[in-house]
């Protein structure tokens, strides 16, 4: 059987026949041509044909690891027969182990990168006296993984010690380069020291195997085929002289363009040097060794002369041509947001493309310069679609859970039982104990503030609000089984050795059974279909335990702390790769573009083509800078490519990757990463454009037929955008939207769906027995709650209907700030009340020392042990006691220059009907007479609350308005002989000001304090009432919001209202109250919240809520919106209340303003 190849060899053209019939002793032969899969593919039909023609021949085909199964599955694709007995396709690590098994292998254990980060941190230790240039680098964090880098370079490039001896007396011994060579040479000796008895590195494989491999009689004669490296090190060209020796033919296939001179070394930045310089050094190589060079196989691809074809030829080359004329039609590019965009873009146009098209998800492929900016993204977005996704990127070690829980179970005793670590490992999955202890746990310790090991090994007995003994005792039973299952853990508390620190771990991992929980994990994983992290679960205690292993064999005498042996692991998790095999055959394959081996792809999407991701940025760093590296290139040693090197060869695996698609090529970028920062598409496009000039990036449409045609999911994503955008609604859609209502298999679904999307809109009233349960027949509340009703029925539902609150927490926040200063000055009232003065009469010493004493009880009894134990805590309450004298002095001054007396502190009272408003007033003062009583309310706020009409209006602001009402008619009846006088309702701010200039007199700058701390509200506007409250009201210090006119009349800034107006707003309140008591057991829960508008000032009821990421809320989404209010003036406020309650008068008649 025979098959003929075209060929070009110095410009003429020749058939070669079934070269199996030449004999040759010893012979080479190339396959070139460029990168595409022909060229591997009329490799492998030669190789079959050859295999059939001589069945006893042994063939061998070696390609890199990564490729075996691929080129196993190609192989068995192009053979008639579909097998290939004869033919063993290896990579080189597999042919080495399988020659050890004939000729009696290696003794030596292959010590892994984890194994030989902890070899050199112990030789580092050992040797750190003898090094020079690198003595101050030795503990600091990376310098292990450099030193490892650069051994790993060593043995890879076959360096001897000779060799760095050599280059650093080349270089001179005492230049930085020249000590660098010593440091490293101590190392490397050291290193292969201890490695001589017991272990080998994976880069000394090679070597070992070309001293063995001449003793091999599986190799003795045979065929050998090598394929798909674009070069080779020098161990494994070491190894090729060998073989060159040993089979009767090596046949290499390399990728050069046969018409880019391929027998010509050109220069380094041309794009197949790198391939070129390899055909030089095995045709020097065959000279050397006088094997007979066969003629070599040029392909001519440039019969493809479709626009990929096109682009094979031109890409990264530097010679003239004519441009492609014309839009190309099998390569596009897009500009897409983001990344995200790109790979939902991707899924929608594969999920097309297959049912259009009749492909295999199969036939796709997704390769990009950096995996991790898409992984996730495309898990979660293929999944959704149920597209089928292999992503080739190993998993590592570091970011599972089980390792993970290890890290976190460390730290808890790393940073002594701090909140944060402790439930970083009690929620990682793994701890024994139940979530709902957790849950109380987490909630207690939140509120107390408890951390410390020690304070963990004592009886928890902090007071926390709501807690009860029985909770303590459950609290308590979690504390002793959460310390049990650390227990093992508490000696890396103290400097150990690594060999104490390992052991403690695996007593730990026993203890929590993490051998039985992981089998758990791995058997869920399968129940649940997830076959990727079936299989990486399934490996993942093995890898743990080998890692504690090498710790026990290799570091077990180390001191180290406990943060340095979790650095040592941290190293180790980060090495170790947990591979995963495709569980399908028919799947998309995500994959980094240098790494991942593509078989036959027809489509292929390279996400990514932005500044910074293709091509690839340079690594920097390392123990042998660029520049160095350049330096030594004059010596007799060889070591991997430098920088600028590496960028040469990056087009080379760009270029490879983008002639890989049969059918067609599409390149995407982002515009914006997901912080929304601008990003810059790659200059390789510049590349494709200077090739392609009338191409140009598109901007897919989001919403495409075919594309929205392409599953449930990408069209229910589209009738909900036309839900939220009626201008989306055009004919396709209704059309679309009918067929989903219609039929039974979607009709849920797009319920669901829109139910999902728009939970934000008007919400079902209640039913009455939901109000019955929540409420009761006539439910208590604070005048508070009845505002928040007003302000958003909604938030008021989940407030007092579910009673939702956020988590309590041991820090101090500003309301409870607001609580203790409350506290402090009702007991400062009272002790003022129980001592032989009155508020007039009161010692300045008297009233600082006591209000002092209030705050310091009342903030010891709220939270003592904030404040003895936090720094910061004990200033605030200092602040605190400052700020209350200041208020006592205040309040003081502004009693005496008036004849009204505090009557009553912390007042209770309740009213109304439907709902029992509850409340207490914080201070009303009394003017008595004896025809004459007079009330007015003072309300503490530590806040920013002004007093505002527009506000009561709209039912926002009821409290004062309630209070004035309720001790009015509480006074009205105790003394029905007198007429009783609504003298005014007041805020008084709790504050301590700070004056911005300083006056010249004490007498003065008291005058300005006092005056800055005056009343805010509403006084009556009887200037004889005002004389009861301000004796002398155009002195200093202000106490009223009221200011006089030089004729005497009240000023227009004055806040004041006539006794009828008094009267008036608290009918209004009244009916507020009613109106909105029945909303509320009417059941209504509607997301309704308030939008008042004040000029160009807007607030709203969403901008403190602690319930917005409950209800999502959102303006912009349709059917969401405002509950609009406009900013009244006063005046407008007025006449509003007076034409409502003359309505309500007139309809009901006066009787009805008698409110209880």
């Amino acid at each position: 059987m025979t098959f003929e190849w075209v060929w070009k060899a110095d410009r003429k053209c020749a058939m070669i026949g079934n070269s199996t019939e030449r004999g040759h002793e010893m012979s080479l032969q190339m396959i070139i041509g460029g990168a595409g899969p022909r060229r591997s593919e009329v490799m492998y039909q030669k190789l079959i044909e050859e295999s059939l023609a001589a069945p006893e021949q042994r063939f061998y085909l070696v390609v890199p690891e990564q490729y075996t199964m691929q080129t196993q599955m190609k192989m068995a694709e192009l053979h008639p027969g579909h097998g290939v007995m004869n033919v063993d396709i290896v990579s080189f690590p597999r042919l080495a182990y399988r020659i050890f098994d004939e000729l009696g292998g290696v003794q030596k254990t292959i010590l892994e990168d984890t194994g030989k980060s902890m070899v050199i941190r112990r030789l580092l230790s050992e040797h750190k006296g003898e090094l020079e240039a690198f003595a101050g680098s030795v503990g600091k964090s990376g310098f292990v993984g450099q030193a490892k880098s650069m051994l790993s370079e060593l043995f890879q490039y076959s360096v001897q010690s000779s060799q760095l001896e050599e280059s650093r007396k080349q270089i001179g011994e005492h230049t930085m380069l020249g000590r660098k060579l010593g440091d490293i040479q101590i190392l490397y000796d050291a290193f292969k020291e201890y490695m001589s008895d017991t272990y080998m590195t994976a880069e000394e494989l090679l070597e070992v195997l070309a001293g063995k491999v001449s003793y091999s009689k599986l190799l003795k004669g045979s065929i050998m085929y090598i394929d798909n490296f674009t070069g080779f090190t020098p161990s494994q060209y070491s190894l090729l002289e060998k073989l060159m020796l040993l089979c009767k033919r090596l046949v290499i296939g390399l990728s050069i363009d046969i018409h880019d001179r391929p027998y010509e070394l050109g220069q380094e930045y041309q794009l197949f040097y790198l391939t070129k310089e390899t055909l030089w050094k095995l045709n020097k190589m065959a000279v050397r060794l006088k094997a007979e060079r066969e003629p070599d196989i040029l392909l001519d691809l440039s019969a493809d002369r479709t626009d990929l074809g096109f682009l094979e030829r031109h890409l990264f080359r530097f010679q003239r041509f004519q441009p492609w004329m014309g839009k190309p039609q099998r390569l596009k590019i897009y500009a897409l947001d983001h990344p995200a965009e790109e790979i939902s873009f991707a899924a929608g146009e594969i999920r097309r493309m297959v049912m259009e098209e009749g492909l295999f998800y199969r036939d796709f492929a997704l390769v990009t310069g950096d995996v991790s900016r898409y992984r996730e993204a495309a898990r979660y977005r293929f999944e959704r679609m149920g597209i089928p996704l292999f992503i080739d990127d190993k998993a590592n070690l570091s970011e599972n859970s089980f390792v993970e829980m290890l890290r976190s179970s460390m730290d808890v005793i790393l940073k002594d039982f701090s909140y944060e670590s402790v439930f970083r490992y009690l929620r990682s999955g793994y701890s024994l104990v139940a979530d709902s202890d957790v849950d109380v746990l987490d909630n207690y310790l939140l509120a107390t503030g408890i951390w410390g090991r020690k304070r963990w090994s004592e009886k928890f007995i902090k007071r926390y609000r709501d807690f009860g003994p029985e909770d303590f005792v459950r609290v308590n039973e979690i504390r002793k089984q959460v310390l049990k299952e650390l227990e093992p853990l508490f000696m890396m508390s103290r400097q150990g050795t690594v060999g104490d620190y390992t052991k403690a771990l695996r007593e730990f991992i026993q203890g929590i059974r993490g051998e039985e929980q992981l089998q758990a994990y791995r058997e869920g994983f399968n129940a649940e279909g997830d076959f990727i992290h079936e299989r990486e679960y399934a490996q993942v205690y093995e890898a743990v335990d080998g890692l504690l292993e090498k710790c026990s064999q290799i570091l077990e005498k180390e001191k180290v702390s406990l943060k340095e042996y979790m650095e040592i692991l941290e190293a180790g998790f980060e090495e170790i790769q947990v591979g995963v095999i495709p569980p399908t055959l028919d799947q998309v394959v995500l994959g980094d573009l240098k790494r991942t081996r593509l078989g036959d792809v027809k489509v292929l999407f390279i996400l990514g083509c932005n500044d910074g991701v293709l091509p690839t940025p340079v690594a920097v760093g390392g123990l042998i800078t660029d520049r160095e590296k350049e330096a030594l290139s004059g010596c007799s040693m060889e070591l991997a490519p430098t920088g600028k090197q590496n960028n040469f060869r990056e087009k080379f695996y760009i270029y490879t990757a983008m002639t890989k698609p049969e059918q067609r090529l599409i390149l995407t970028y982002a515009q914006m990463d997901g912080s929304g920062k601008a990003l810059r598409p790659s200059t390789v496009l510049n590349d494709v454009y200077r090739i392609f000039p009338d191409l140009r990036p598109e901007m897919p449409e989001t919403w495409n037929e075919g594309r929205i045609l392409t599953g449930e999911q990408e069209s229910g994503y589209y009738l909900l955008e036309g839900l939220k955008k009626p201008e989306l609604r055009n004919e396709f859609w209704q059309t679309l939207f009918a067929w989903f209502s219609e039929h039974d298999g979607t009709k849920e679904k797009l319920s669901s769906w829109i139910s999902e999307q728009f939970n934000t809109r008007r919400m079902s009233p209640l039913s009455r027995k939901i109000i019955k349960a929540l409420y009761g027949e006539r439910p208590r509340a604070s005048i508070t709650t009845l505002e928040k009703y007003a302000a958003c029925a909604y938030a008021h539902f989940l407030s007092a209907g579910l009673h939702l609150e956020e988590r309590k927490t041991a820090k101090l926040l500003p309301p409870d700030l607001g609580n203790i200063l409350h506290e402090s000055m009702e007991r400062f009232s009272k002790a003022v009340e129980e001592s032989s003065y009155d508020w007039h009469t009161m010692p300045d010493e008297f009233r600082d020392e006591t209000m002092e004493q209030c705050v310091r009880e009342t903030g010891m009894e709220y939270g003592s042990a904030m404040f003895l134990e936090n720094a910061r805590y004990t200033h605030y309450l200092e602040q605190l006691v400052r700020m209350a004298k200041r208020t006592a002095w205040t309040i003081q001054k502004q009693i005496c220059k008036g004849e009204f007396v505090p009557s009553g502190f912390e007042t209770k009272f309740s009213v109304g009907d439907r709902v029992r408003l509850i409340g207490t007033v914080d201070r009303y003062d009394i003017y008595d007479r004896e025809e004459v009583r007079a009330v007015r309310i003072v309300d503490y706020k530590s806040g920013q609350q002004e007093f505002d009409l527009t506000e009561i209006f709209y039912g926002l602001s009821l409290q004062l308005v309630v209070y004035l009402e309720a001790i009015a008619k509480i006074e009205g009846v105790k003394h029905p002989e007198k007429r009783m006088v609504k003298a005014g309702m007041f805020y008084y701010h709790i504050q301590d000001p700070i004056l911005e200039e300083m006056p010249g007199n004490p007498e003065e700058l008291e005058s300005q304090l006092a005056s800055m701390l005056k009343l805010e509200g509403l006084a009556n506007n009887d200037p004889q009432v005002v004389a009861w409250m301000d004796g002398k009201l155009s002195e200093a210090p202000q106490v009223l919001p009221v200011t006089l006119k030089k004729d005497g009349s009240f000023s227009k800034a004055s806040s004041v209202a006539s006794a009828e107006q008094m009267d008036e707003l608290g009918y209004l309140v009244h009916r507020r109250i009613e109106q909105l008591a029945a909303g509320w057991m009417s059941g209504d829960i509607s997301k309704n919240p308030y939008l008042l508008i004040n000029g160009s000032k807007k607030r709203t009821a969403c901008d403190y809520c602690s319930y917005r990421g409950i209800c999502r809320f959102d303006e912009r989404v349709e059917g969401c919106e405002y509950h609009r209010l406009m900013h009244l003036s006063a005046d407008e406020v007025w006449q509003r209340i007076y034409e409502e309650v003359r309505e309500a008068w007139g309809n009901h008649g006066p009787k009805n303003s008698d409110r209880s």
